[in-house]
C-alpha cells in the first residue's frame, strides 16, 4: 500500500509529489497525460494576493501568508534558478514584445536589464511559429525608448527543409537544437558575431533571444555565462519550451526522490466507505487495476484540464465523484471579462479536504489542489501558478 497516490501530473500534482517524497513518503503519481505545464510560460504568478485572500472562498482565503512563504521557500529550493521575492514584481516580455509584471520567473526570463539597455538586439529565428519580429521590435522600442532596437535574423540549415515547405518551426525544436553540442557551438559563434556586427561589443547591449530555455539547459546557460552577455528570453505561445522543460525537470526531481510516476493511465471509480477512500481504479493499456493508499491527492485540473467532465446533461468529477460548486449562471456578456463557469470546482476546508454542499468533509483522506478547486479564475486573478504551487505544497505535506 502506498502512503499517498496523487492523481494529476501538472504543477500542483508534481509539487505535491516532490513535497511528500522529500518527507520520506512512498508516493505514486498517476497522470493521463503530460499535464498543462507544456502550455505554460513557466512564470509563477500570485496576482494581488492580499486582495484575493479577502475574497470569500478563494483558495488564497484558506492559506495563510506564512504557508505561502513556506511554499515559496520550498519552490526556490526545488528550482534554485528561479528569481523573485515576495512583494516585489519581476518583469517579463510577452510573446508580442510587451512587458508585464510577474511573480517568480526562471532567471533567463527576467527582463529588468532592458531598462538600462542602450542597444537591444532582437534575434529572429527563421520560421519560428507565432513569432512576429517587426511587431515585437516595435513594442520593444515603445517600452524602452532609450535603447536602439535592431533585428538580427537567424537562419539554420538544419531547418531548411521545413522552411522550403512553408512549415513553421516550433520554439521547442529550436530549444532542443541549442541544447545539443552542435547547437551550442553554433550559438557561441552566432552571438559573438551578432554583437560584434551590430554593437562592437560595447556596454549596455541586451540580447533578446526567443526559444533558448537557458535556465534548464546547462550547456546553453554555461555558454551565456562564459560570453558575459545579457540575454533575455520572452515568454512564448504554446507549446512553450520553458513549460515543457519545467515539467521534465520536476518529473525527474520527483523520480530521483524515489517517487513512482505512471503516465497514460486514467484514474476513476474510487472505492469509498465511511468518509474515506480505500482505492482507485486505474485504466491503462486495456487493463484495470485497483491501487490502494493511505491518502490521496486530487490534482487533475478544471474544466479545460479534464479534471471536471461536462456532458450533455451532467457535470462531474470522475475519480472520487466529489460534490461540485456550480455557478448559478454559466456565462456573462463580455468575451474577455470574468466568466462564472471559471469558478466551477470543488469546495474545500483549510486542510484541502473536499466538502459536501452542507460544509461537512466528504472524504477525510483526500486532498484537493490546483485548478480543481472552486471559486477562482486563473485568467482574471493572474494567480494560476501561485495557487498550484501553494496548494500542491500543502496537499503534499498532508500525505
Amino acid at each position: 500500500m502506498w502512503d499517498g497516490i496523487i492523481v494529476g501530473g501538472g504543477l500542483a500534482g508534481l509539487v505535491a509529489g516532490i513535497t511528500a517524497a522529500e518527507r520520506g513518503k512512498q508516493v505514486l503519481l498517476v497522470a493521463e497525460g503530460v499535464g498543462s505545464l507544456s502550455f505554460a510560460s513557466g512564470v509563477i504568478d500570485f496576482g494581488d494576493y492580499y486582495t484575493l485572500r479577502d475574497k470569500r472562498r478563494h483558495p488564497f482565503s484558506l492559506i495563510s501568508e506564512d504557508q505561502v512563504s513556506i511554499a515559496i521557500t520550498k519552490w526556490q529550493e526545488i528550482c534554485p534558478f528561479y528569481k523573485g521575492s515576495w512583494g516585489r514584481d519581476e518583469l517579463v516580455l510577452t510573446p508580442l514584445g510587451e512587458t508585464r509584471p510577474a511573480g517568480y520567473v526562471p532567471h533567463s526570463l527576467a527582463a529588468q536589464p532592458l531598462h538600462e539597455a542602450r542597444e537591444i538586439i532582437l534575434i529572429a529565428p527563421q520560421g519560428l511559429k507565432d513569432f512576429f519580429p517587426r511587431l515585437f521590435a516595435s513594442n520593444l522600442a515603445l517600452n524602452f525608448p532609450r535603447a536602439k532596437v535592431t533585428i538580427k535574423p537567424l537562419h539554420l540549415e538544419e531547418f531548411d527543409s521545413q522552411n522550403r515547405l512553408g512549415k513553421s518551426i516550433l520554439a521547442t525544436d529550436y530549444a532542443r537544437y541549442w541544447a545539443s553540442q552542435e547547437g551550442t557551438d553554433y550559438l557561441r559563434w552566432f552571438l559573438r558575431e551578432a554583437v560584434r556586427e551590430l554593437s562592437g561589443l560595447k556596454e549596455g547591449v541586451v540580447v533578446v533571444f526567443p526559444g533558448l530555455s537557458a535556465s534548464f539547459k546547462p550547456l546553453v546557460n554555461d555558454l551565456l555565462v562564459t560570453l558575459a552577455l545579457t540575454v533575455i528570453e520572452p515568454t512564448l505561445f504554446p507549446p512553450s519550451p520553458v513549460g515543457i522543460d519545467l515539467y521534465q525537470y520536476l518529473r525527474k526531481k520527483f523520480k530521483d526522490l524515489g517517487g513512482e510516476y505512471l503516465i497514460s493511465g486514467k484514474a476513476k471509480a474510487a472505492v469509498m466507505k465511511d468518509g474515506y477512500c480505500h482505492s482507485i481504479a486505474l485504466q491503462s493499456q486495456g487493463k484495470t487495476r485497483q491501487l490502494k493508499a493511505k491518502s490521496f491527492v486530487l490534482a487533475t485540473g478544471g474544466l479545460f484540464g479534464g479534471g471536471i467532465q461536462v456532458g450533455p446533461r451532467t457535470i462531474r468529477e470522475e475519480v472520487f465523484d466529489c460534490p461540485l460548486f456550480l455557478p448559478k449562471s454559466w456565462t456573462e456578456d463580455g468575451f474577455l471579462g470574468p466568466q462564472p463557469y471559471a469558478q466551477t470546482g470543488i469546495e474545500v476546508d483549510e486542510d484541502l479536504h473536499p466538502l459536501n454542499s452542507d460544509g461537512r468533509i466528504y472524504l477525510h483522506n483526500v486532498y484537493v489542489c490546483g485548478r480543481t478547486l472552486a471559486h477562482w479564475d486563473p485568467w482574471i486573478d493572474y494567480c494560476g501558478g501561485g495557487v498550484a504551487l501553494t496548494t500542491g505544497y500543502l496537499a503534499g505535506s498532508k500525505l
